[in-house]
């Protein structure tokens, strides 16, 4: 079963604990009463306002670059990821395309296979591309003509 990854904010946490003008929003937030009560006995002063809105901050200003293990948050290759799904999707074309290739199909047809994988992925395709009539009546005709 594949883990699940996100995003790991690779910028620090700044706290501004001076007010920039106008109106502060409130909001209420809720902890568990044994995680209020740990935070309390190991963390006494502790200004919530201040880590929260630090850690608001920095979610927004996440540039995603890194990713982590969402089970035990180790370090993901994101390149790595990537590369071996755009693997996968290369061999999944290719053996839907092989049997065009040794019936000597189209590139239409070829075309055609590669979107229904990609539909299979879940990637949202346009129109396959087809020549119009008189485009395929003018290649039967060039076809036929002598050299």
């Amino acid at each position: 079963m594949p883990r699940t990854v996100w995003c790991v904010c690779v910028r620090g946490v700044r706290i501004r604990p001076e007010r920039e003008g106008g109106q502060v929003a409130r909001l209420n937030v809720y902890l568990p009463d044994e995680l209020a009560e740990t935070m309390r006995a190991t963390l006494p002063g502790l200004n919530v306002s201040a880590v929260l809105r630090a850690a608001i901050e920095a979610v927004l200003d996440c540039p995603h670059e890194e990713w982590a293990c969402a089970d035990c948050g180790s370090h993901v290759d994101r390149d790595a990821v990537v590369r071996t799904e755009v693997e996968r999707f290369y061999r999944e074309s290719i053996e839907r395309i092989e049997p065009l290739v040794f019936a000597l199909g189209t590139a239409e047809g070829a075309a055609g296979a590669l979107q229904d994988v990609a539909r299979s992925w879940g990637v949202k395709t346009g129109p396959r591309p087809r020549p119009t009539r008189a485009e395929r009546e003018r290649a039967r005709w060039n076809e036929r003509k002598p050299a």
